[in-house]
């Protein structure tokens, strides 16, 4: 599974200071080595750690400009009742400059995962994605309710900002 993040800075200053994103694996998943190290090769990323518990890739700074990058986990358990994991990041030497959210595995392997109203629709994509290049993301395609997101995922919320 591929694992795509964007941010960006919403503070009121230019750009932040360092910032480290970390990411708690979903159950059942560790990162590919490969893919971490071909992440490194992003200008804006500086280096990128592993523990048991989290990944951890450290950025010179966020601006308000919209960083993107991917990664691969692999799934090395099958785990029921899959929970949500979380991605917090944060200013490395302001911390209390931070936003988190939730993910869950895309479909999760259930098909209900894709029948959310248009409410709980999470930006999957962006603007002009096809519906192919929505799917390979393992997000869901509906373009039937007009003004919702079409490429989308259940489940981003936010948990924390400030």
């Amino acid at each position: 599974s591929e694992l795509f993040i964007f941010c960006s800075y919403s503070g009121k200053r230019k750009c932040t200071n360092m910032v480290v994103v970390l990411i708690e694996p979903l159950s059942g998943y560790v990162p590919d080595k490969n893919s971490l190290k071909e992440l490194e090769q992003n200008p804006a990323v500086s280096r990128t750690e592993v523990s048991a518990k989290k990944i951890s890739i450290y950025m010179n700074k966020l601006t308000h400009e919209t960083e993107s990058f991917t990664f691969s986990l692999e799934q090395e358990t099958i785990v029921e009742n899959l929970q949500p994991a979380t991605i917090v990041v944060s200013d490395y030497y302001d911390p209390a400059e931070h936003a988190g959210v939730e993910y869950y595995a895309p479909c999760s392997g259930v098909v209900a995962h894709c029948e959310v109203s248009a409410e709980e629709r999470a930006e999957c994509g962006h603007p002009g994605i096809t519906e192919e290049q929505c799917v390979e993301r393992g997000c869901c395609y509906n373009a039937m309710v007009h003004g919702s997101k079409w490429c989308f995922a259940k489940g981003f919320k936010k948990i924390e900002k400030q």
